[in-house]
């Protein structure tokens, strides 16, 4: 009995792809690489972590009341989890150290839907007027990850200025 050769592809001898091939596997691979490599240090993280401790949150979950405790990004989207809207529910957060737009709360108006809104304020005095929004989850966690960051996040949302009821 003879031994079957094993077949190799592309045959010996044969021309290469055609380029737009050879471009579309580079392009693949530089996107395989692009994720698997992460672009933030792990010391810029931690610079990151210990940085923005002076965030506070308060919050009503039906009978649970929290007033001003510090809060983690990772505690602020857990809890923002167990937001009920079957009950009354409100969470705030506040950066104490931000030099704007340290502030925003949000209420739970389903499983996936919340309004969100920032008090406007001039010489720290609250005009009656806020930015409202309502928007899906995860927008919102967005906006939550850049507020974390004290990086500017205004703009993630669509906000549009009202009179506060």
């Amino acid at each position: 009995m003879r031994a079957v050769p094993a077949l190799q592809w592309p045959p010996a001898g044969a021309p290469p792809g055609p380029p737009r091939a050879a471009a579309t596997a580079a392009r693949r691979r530089a996107r395989q690489a692009a994720v698997l490599v992460d672009p933030v240090p792990a010391q810029a993280t931690a610079e990151a972590a210990s940085k923005h401790q002076n965030i506070t949150y308060s919050l009503v979950n039906g009978p649970r009341h929290v007033r001003e405790r510090p809060i983690d990004l990772a505690g602020a989207l857990r809890e923002m989890d167990g937001l009920s809207h079957g009950t009354e529910n409100f969470m705030q957060l506040t950066n104490h150290d931000a030099a704007r737009d340290g502030y925003v709360q949000f209420l739970r108006l389903g499983d996936a839907w919340w309004y969100a809104d920032i008090p406007i304020h001039a010489a720290n005095d609250w005009t009656g007027y806020v930015w409202g929004c309502e928007t899906p989850t995860r927008p919102l966690a967005d906006t939550l990850r850049l507020f974390f960051e004290d990086v500017p996040w205004f703009g993630v949302l669509p906000w549009t200025m009202r009179k506060a009821s």
